[in-house]
């Protein structure tokens, strides 16, 4: 009697570690929380944004981009890197170079893009001034 519970102890036990094995395997690297804050420098004609976003460590996340897409249809892509899952972006220009008309609300959008496993992740960032 006391093999058939040892027996099926270890077997449970191999299950369990296998299903946890293959949790963290296919655990995928997100987006937990982003921010951009936006600010428009008046007469300098300058125009300012932070984007901050943290992403969950347990799986790591390559090539790791912000793709910022202006009223023109410009696009930049930003390479950012982090040890510890807290990127952090900071971004100056001039606000005729990209025809920024504050009027109608339009101002540059902003993605995050990464791949985790042999997946492309993509996830928009909302701004505070819109």
């Amino acid at each position: 009697m006391k093999k058939k519970h040892l027996f099926l102890g270890t077997v449970l036990s191999l299950l369990v570690i296998m299903l946890l094995a293959n949790y963290i395997e296919n655990n995928e690297a997100v987006v937990n929380t982003s921010q951009v804050v936006e600010s428009y420098g008046g007469d300098n004609g300058m125009y300012k944004a932070t984007v901050t976003f943290d992403m969950f460590p347990a799986k790591k996340a390559s090539n790791v981009k912000v793709m910022v897409v202006y009223p023109n249809d410009t696009i930049e892509y930003h390479d950012v890197s982090s040890p510890d899952g807290h990127y952090l972006l900071d971004i100056t220009k001039n606000v005729e170079e990209f025809a920024l008309d504050k009027s109608k609300g339009t101002s540059p959008e902003f993605l995050i893009t990464w791949i985790s496993g042999d997946k492309k992740r993509v996830k928009y960032v909302y701004s505070g001034v819109r």
